[in-house]
């Protein structure tokens, strides 16, 4: 059951990234990585939780941001508290293009979180250049990179993607997008 309510999510929020970034560049021409994370995480959030029969399975849930779960690792991202003890709760950490020490702050974060009623989510947004023509593939090396981090505690939901953005420089810049499942 967490399988199909994983990918729903993952689906929602790679589309929600994906059209906010075609937005951006048309408004000015700057993609996704204008949006500051939590405005992302509350807009994915806001999103989960209009459609949250269809995709959690129970309209049975509370929405919250920001929310503490373990005491001393701060606030986590996205959080859906179950009222029904027999379903699960949901976290979600975002990271949009961040640094390698916050990167692995919230995969601890999530890592440590040993309660069995938690699903534990790991969103990334990562800006590349992908060039292959000269054997440069920052996408595989970021990929890797993150596979060393989670070890075995962790799974790749579905295949990771890329999309096609622009920041400043007028290169071939894209988003990584990876969704993460941790044990």
């Amino acid at each position: 059951m967490n399988d199909h309510v994983i990918k729903k999510i993952s689906s929602l929020i790679y589309n929600n990234a994906k059209d906010e970034n075609d937005e951006l560049l048309t408004l000015i021409d700057y993609g996704l990585k204008m949006m500051p994370e939590l405005a992302f995480s509350y807009q994915c959030g806001k999103e989960i939780f209009k459609n949250r029969e269809d995709i959690l399975g129970s309209s049975d849930y509370l929405w919250e941001r920001e929310y503490t779960i373990i005491k001393g690792y701060g606030p986590s991202d996205l959080v859906f508290l179950s009222k029904d003890k027999n379903l699960p709760n949901y976290v979600i950490e975002f990271k949009l293009d961040d640094t390698w020490y916050k990167y692995r702050n919230d995969i601890n974060k999530l890592t440590d979180l040993k309660d069995k009623n938690w699903v534990k989510l790991f969103c990334s947004f990562k800006h590349v250049f992908i060039e292959r023509d000269k054997g440069i593939n920052q996408a595989e090396k970021f990929l890797q990179k993150l596979r060393e981090i989670f070890g075995k505690n962790a799974r790749l939901v579905e295949e990771a993607r890329t999309f096609k953005t622009k920041v400043k420089y007028d290169h071939k810049d894209y988003f990584l997008y990876t969704f993460w499942q941790i044990y």
